[in-house]
């Protein structure tokens, strides 16, 4: 199975997760009791002894166990001996905790069964996930991939099940916009089998990433996290045109032959129907060997379709590098505000002001009459 197919099949089996909720038996520190105490007790009983009240801390297991005189906060085991349980589910105002004068709401029943569980359990501590060591799990030697069996073994674990799988239409949109940004052409998802195989798959996959230039940043391949999707692009190492323009003006003939290429890379979004829309030196990165490289499309849409990216009337983009048109409406945007935006960009490459207010004086007079145009 290729990386690009298990990877789509994370997307498809992380989307399609069913929607029982039955909790594990065994309740965990780490997972089911810290951000408990975390959000409700540390404020005036964590590791701040300024702040801390009652000369108590619920941050280390010791403390919350001592004997204080008669009574423990926890007692592991005995949830009807452990005084935490009393407080935080207590009717009377002046015992509950947390207190009304921390603007925190009090415990809910489920919080409260939750710690009521734990502690019968014997109030197992954890360090915090920052110092506890990754450990490799196990994976059959007959799993058809490490990735499908460790998703699958923890929807067992979670008792959860899968849904049934999207639609092939559906499938190539969510590809394409995770990919993209962008939804798929009609005439893609027609010609499309309605039954694809593996191959099909990886063939889509790299159609939806042939935007190749040198002067293009480049997206390798995809995944989706449990935050969202992301992509894997390539590294560029150096630095940002606006990190160089730190250092002032950019001499007029590496200026220029900068934005050359940058031209050559827009022409090449632009042929395949893409409006960057956000050309700025933040979004030109540069590398060791000087070459500058068009990033971040996230504003992008394709000029040939009506795509619903763009709402009339809204703003998308930099104020300071935007075309007239663009600052009245997104949606009116097309191949020339790109390029009005690239030679507002110019403009801040050889004088090293920003284009908020062009003066034309301060530009080099062997390019005023070529930048008083584009910027027309």
């Amino acid at each position: 199975m290729t990386m690009k197919f298990c990877l789509l099949t994370m997307v498809l089996v992380f989307a399609a997760i069913g929607d029982k909720d039955v909790a594990a038996d065994e309740v965990d520190f780490n997972r089911d009791i810290r951000p408990i105490i975390s959000d409700n007790c540390f404020a005036c009983h964590g590791f701040d002894k300024d702040a801390r009240k009652g000369d108590l801390r619920l941050d280390q297991r010791a403390a919350v166990t001592e004997d204080r005189g008669g009574y423990s906060v926890i007692v592991p085991g005995k949830p009807e001996e452990s005084v935490l349980l009393e407080r935080v589910s207590s009717s009377d105002p002046d015992l509950l905790m947390p207190p009304s004068d921390s603007h925190k709401k009090p415990l809910g029943q489920k919080s409260i069964e939750t710690l009521t569980e734990w502690i019968r359990q014997g109030a197992p501590w954890g360090e915090h996930w920052s110092f506890v060591r990754p450990q490799r799990p196990t994976v059959p030697k007959d799993a058809s991939h490490a990735i499908d069996h460790l998703v699958r073994q923890g929807l067992i674990e979670h008792r959860r099940d899968l849904a049934s799988q999207a639609a092939t239409h559906t499938l190539i949109r969510r590809l394409s916009f995770d990919l993209t940004g962008l939804p798929p052409d009609v005439e893609l998802v027609v010609n499309f089998p309605q039954t694809p195989a593996e191959q099909d798959w990886d063939d889509l996959v790299t159609q939806l990433l042939a935007l190749n230039h040198p002067n293009i940043v480049q997206i390798y391949d995809y995944g989706r996290a449990s935050d969202g999707p992301f992509l894997i692009m390539e590294f560029v190492e150096g630095n940002s045109v606006l990190g160089r323009l730190r250092d002032g003006a950019i001499p007029l003939d590496e200026a220029i032959d900068m934005t050359c290429q940058l031209c050559d890379g827009l022409g090449k979004a632009h042929d395949a129907n893409i409006i960057h829309r956000d050309i700025k030196p933040a979004n030109i990165l540069l590398t060791n060997d000087g070459i500058p490289k068009l990033t971040d499309f996230g504003l992008a849409k394709d000029e040939t379709a009506d795509t619903g990216l763009s709402v009339a009337g809204a703003v998308l983009g930099t104020l300071d590098f935007m075309p007239p048109e663009q600052r009245k409406d997104a949606a009116l945007t097309d191949s020339r505000s790109d390029l009005w935006s690239l030679a507002a960009t110019l403009y801040q490459l050889v004088t090293g002001k920003s284009p908020k207010i062009i003066r034309f004086t301060d530009v080099p007079q062997s390019l005023q009459d070529v930048l008083g145009k584009a910027l027309e």
